[in-house]
């Protein structure tokens, strides 16, 4: 008998009490290990860029950064987040873009860009975009612009690993028009997904309110009443006849293998699905299978089995490494699982395995500093010579005394050589040349940290002159 994994949707803690039922017969505390592994898997995102701008205000005038991207980010898709305040009401366009080379200049990708707006005196935390990093990149730049007063002061960017983004539909080739539509999903990925919207191909032009509805177990004969019906979603849409529409939910509802019930109606009676016949019908992809069912009268009204709506799912999957426990069921009795035999210490070694391999696959910042390229402040002018450490911040790195960072630094020198030192407070640290006397120059270096709690710093080193710092990042990856 296979016995499928689980994906929790919070991270499972283990006691000493699990640890001790290892002898138990149903092999619970292994299946919470391997749970445990899952959601590593499916919500493992640290920050590969989190950085506090050195404050500036800016009115009616655009602003640019450049910060490093670490190494293993490159091709993934990803989310930035701004953090960013306003006195008056502005409206802030972010452009994200990436270069292939260590120059902040030169030939950008363009990867997302996106508007935000916000009221007067208000402070906002905005996902403002979500791109796919087109190459390997090695820096992002952002370019920020208001027509109103605006204060940047933090850039976060968060990879999504190990999710991919899917869409499952049927053909979308229905002629004739009717009210409500049922169907059955089922996921065959032993993880399970999280749905993220439902489309559909309206056949009406106007707006309307619409509600999609779920169940656990399949929809076929359960069409006539609400009963064990979940509302996921309404939304009032405009549409045009002909037209494909997607409506996102709220928040992502995570849904276990197996079959799933779909209810797709308008609340006041009309026709703005289009469908036709010929059902079931079944149409899969890698992770889920969705069979058509019927068509119906709104609100769960009278069904007419036999017809396919022109409707379809959106979700998100963990793409598990294949070979892995979480990929799918244990093969092995529920018994064996309780054993402590070579069956059972090879489970825990494939699923320790797995979890050192998603903990090292990115690295992730600890430190960040950054300031625009537009006007640049110099910590070591001739009129502000008494600044010489220009950041510091503390990070919480719990066991992790003795690791290694990497401390990286892009600046602008004229005139002269430069360097710019960065290290832990009362510890160890490594100072980085800038050798380009007219343009930007990149630095990279690796140190161990002292302590779990390290109180990191950047400052210019003694003798430079007219340094303009750009950024500071450290990062780490845990194991180093």
């Amino acid at each position: 008998m296979a016995v499928t994994i689980p994906l929790p949707a919070a991270f499972p803690h283990l006691g000493l009490d699990a640890l001790h039922g290892f002898v138990s017969d149903d092999g619970e505390p292994l299946l919470t290990m391997a749970g445990a592994v899952n959601w590593l898997i499916a919500h493992h995102r640290p920050p590969a860029v989190a950085a506090c701008p050195h404050p500036e205000s800016a009115s009616g005038v655009s602003k640019t950064w450049v910060l490093p991207l670490v190494p293993s980010v490159d091709a993934l898709e990803y989310e930035v987040w701004v953090g960013w305040r306003t006195t008056a009401g502005a409206t802030l366009t972010l452009t994200t873009t990436s270069s292939a080379g260590s120059q902040p200049g030169g030939s950008w990708d363009a990867v997302a860009a996106g508007d935000r707006v916000l009221g007067a005196a208000s402070y906002e935390l905005a996902r403002v975009a979500v791109g796919t990093i087109q190459d390997d990149a090695t820096h992002l730049r952002f370019v920020a612009s208001s027509a109103g007063d605006y204060q940047v002061d933090m850039l976060l960017v968060i990879p999504r690993p190990y999710v991919d983004d899917e869409t499952l539909h049927v053909g979308f080739t229905g002629a004739s028009a009717y009210k409500a539509t049922a169907w059955d999903l089922t996921v065959t990925a032993a993880q399970g997904i999280a749905l993220t919207g439902v489309r559909f191909r309206a056949a009406l032009t106007g707006s309307r309110t619409m509600r999609f509805y779920v169940r656990a177990g399949t929809a076929v004969g359960f069409t006539s009443s609400s009963s064990g019906w979940t509302l996921l979603h309404e939304e009032t849409i405009t549409t045009t006849a002909g037209a494909i529409y997607e409506m996102t939910l709220t928040a992502a509802v995570p849904l276990a293998a197996g079959v799933h019930g779909c209810y797709l109606t308008p609340t006041l009676d009309s026709s703005p699905i289009r469908y036709q016949s010929g059902s079931p019908t079944i149409y899969s992809d890698a992770w889920a299978q969705l069979t058509t069912y019927s068509v119906n009268a709104i609100n769960f009204g009278t069904t007419f089995a036999g017809y396919r709506g022109d409707v379809g799912v959106t979700y998100e999957v963990s793409n598990v490494t294949a070979g892995s426990p979480a990929s799918g069921a244990i093969p092995v009795a529920v018994a064996d699982l309780a054993s402590e035999g070579p069956i059972h210490r090879e489970l825990l070694n494939r699923m320790h395995r797995t979890a050192r391999a998603v903990l090292r696959d990115r690295r992730q910042c600890v430190f960040g500093w950054c300031q625009s390229t537009d006007l640049p402040f110099s910590p070591r002018s001739t009129s502000t010579k008494p600044w010489l450490t220009f950041a510091v911040a503390q990070a919480a790195l719990r066991g992790q005394a003795g690791a290694t960072v990497t401390a990286r630094v892009g600046a602008y020198i004229d005139g002269a050589a430069g360097k710019i030192q960065v290290g832990e407070r009362s510890g160890p640290g490594v100072v980085l040349d800038i050798t380009s006397t007219t343009d930007f120059d990149y630095e990279a270096a690796t140190f161990q940290i002292a302590r779990e709690m390290p109180v990191f710093y950047a400052t210019l080193y003694s003798g430079t002159l007219d340094m303009y710092p750009l950024y500071v990042t450290i990062d780490w990856r845990p194991g180093d």
